[in-house]
C-alpha cells in the first residue's frame, strides 16, 4: 500500500528538498499540493507535474497524510485542520510558533490516534547518527556550531531562534538520550533592529557532560560542525558530509559519492520513517512530543539568556 501524501505550503525548503524527494521514496503516492498563491500554484504544477489545490479542504479529501512546509506562524492552523480531518501530519521544524500551540497539536493527534512528526532532519544524517550511537557514558563533551555567511534576517531574534537555532537545540536534546539537560548560561546578541546576530549557550547533560552550541548569522562562511570528545577518541563532523575520528591518527571519511545530498543531510530518512510508520505501524523515530521538548528547551534559552 502506498501512502497518499499532499504537500502544504511551497516555500524554498519544499522546492529544494521535498519536491525532489518524490523521486527517491517509493512508498508514497504524491497526490498534489496546496498553496495560497495562485502564481505559485501554476508554476509548481508545471514544474512538478503535481495537481494543485486552491483550498486545503479539497486536498485533505484525497490524501492519507500531509507534509506542511508553510511559514511557521501558519503551522498550527494548517496542522490542526489536517488532524481534525483525520490525516497524519509531518511538519517542517519547528512544530508550531509557540510551545502551547505545539502541545495542543500533540494532544489532538494523541486523542485521534494520528501520527504527528517534525522534520528534524539532522537526527537522520548518517554521520550525526554515528555520534548519537556512542555510549553516552563514554562522552566527555559535545559541541555544535552552525554559522551563516550573511543571513541576518530582518525579523525579531526569537523568530530566527525558532526557525534555525532550533536545529542546534534539538540536536542537544536528541544526543542527551532522555537524560536531564540543565541550561548553564548563554548570550543572545542582536543588532539595533532586534535581529539575531549571534547566540551561544552552554548546558550540562545528566549533571556531568558539558554541551555547547553557537550560531553566527554573518561570519562570512556557511559552516556547520558537530564534535564529541570521548574516551575512545575525538569525533568531528563538518557540514554533515565529512567525518573525522582521531585516536593517535586521524581517520577521515566523506559521504559516499553515490549517496544523494538529501540522504547525507538526513532529509530522505526523516520522511521515509514517517511514511513507513503509516504503512507498517512502526513507531515514529521523532515524535510530536520531541518537538514539544525541544521547544521547551528553546523557551528556557530565550527567557534566561543575557541579551547584548
Amino acid at each position: 500500500m502506498k501512502v497518499r501524501i499532499g504537500l502544504v505550503g511551497i516555500g524554498g525548503i519544499a522546492e529544494k528538498v521535498y519536491l525532489p524527494l518524490m523521486h527517491e521514496l517509493t512508498g508514497a503516492e504524491w497526490i498534489g499540493f496546496h498553496t495560497r498563491s495562485a502564481g505559485k500554484r501554476e508554476l509548481i504544477e508545471k514544474k512538478s507535474g503535481l495537481k494543485s489545490f486552491e483550498h486545503l479542504a479539497d486536498l485533505l479529501q484525497e490524501v492519507d497524510a500531509v507534509m506542511i512546509h508553510a511559514a511557521t506562524e501558519a503551522h498550527h492552523s494548517l496542522a490542526m485542520e489536517s488532524l481534525l480531518a483525520g490525516k497524519h501530519v509531518y511538519i517542517d521544524k519547528p512544530l508550531a510558533e509557540t510551545t502551547e500551540q505545539a502541545e495542543e497539536l500533540v494532544r489532538i493527534a494523541r486523542e485521534r490516534k494520528l501520527l504527528l512528526t517534525v522534520g528534524f532532519n539532522r537526527r537522520f544524517a548518517p554521520f550525526y547518527r554515528e555520534i548519537a550511537e556512542l555510549p553516552l557514558d563514554s562522552v566527555a563533551s559535545i559541541r555544535m556550531e552552525k554559522h551563516r555567511a550573511s543571513r541576518v534576517k530582518p525579523v525579531p531574534a526569537s523568530e530566527t531562534l525558532f526557525d534555525d537555532y532550533i536545529h542546534l537545540v534539538d540536536t542537544i536534546h536528541w544526543l542527551s538520550a532522555g537524560r536531564p539537560i540543565r541550561l548553564l548560561n548563554g548570550i543572545i546578541q542582536t543588532d539595533d533592529a532586534g535581529s539575531l546576530v549571534y547566540a551561544e549557550h552552554s548546558f550540562l547533560i545528566d549533571e556531568r557532560i558539558p554541551a555547547h552550541i553557537s550560531m553566527h548569522r554573518s561570519c562570512g562562511s556557511n559552516d556547520e560542525r558537530l564534535s564529541a570528545v570521548t574516551v575512545n577518541g575525538l569525533y568531528d563532523v563538518r557540514n554533515l558530509s565529512q567525518s573525522t575520528w582521531t585516536k593517535d591518527a586521524a581517520f577521515v571519511r566523506t559521504a559516499p559519492s553515490w549517496e544523494t545530498i538529501l540522504r547525507t543531510k538526513g532529509f530522505t530518512d526523516v520522511v521515509h520513517q514517517f511514511i513507513e510508520a503509516i504503512r507498517e505501524g512502526n513507531p515514529l523515530a521523532v515524535t510530536g512530543e520531541d518537538g514539544v521538548e525541544s521547544g521547551r528547551l528553546l523557551d528556557r534559552i530565550i527567557s534566561q539568556s543575557t541579551y547584548i
